[in-house]
């Protein structure tokens, strides 16, 4: 079985983490006390971003509960970890 986590952000342009599941640590090695309240946009490959973002916000105009897609994110250590 994959390990999952999951993050709800707020409908901002920054997309704020307003909740992370305690399994963010064993994919990205932070806890959800250190991710909740910043940027989602903080965690992006720079060369994925303007994907991400119009993804998200297709997404808040569509009224959408959730958005899927593969992206890399950083890591605690700042090495890139292939998520969806």
């Amino acid at each position: 079985m994959d390990i999952t986590f999951i993050t709800i952000h707020d409908l901002t342009e920054e997309a704020h983490i307003l909740y992370s599941s305690d399994s963010i640590v064993d994919i990205l090695g932070h806890t959800p006390d250190e991710v909740v309240n910043r940027s989602v946009w903080q965690f992006f490959h720079p060369e994925e971003l303007q994907f991400a973002k119009a993804k998200y916000y297709r997404g808040v105009a569509l009224d959408k509960a959730a958005v899927l897609s593969y992206c890399r994110l950083k890591n605690r250590q700042g090495d890139w970890v292939g998520c969806e």
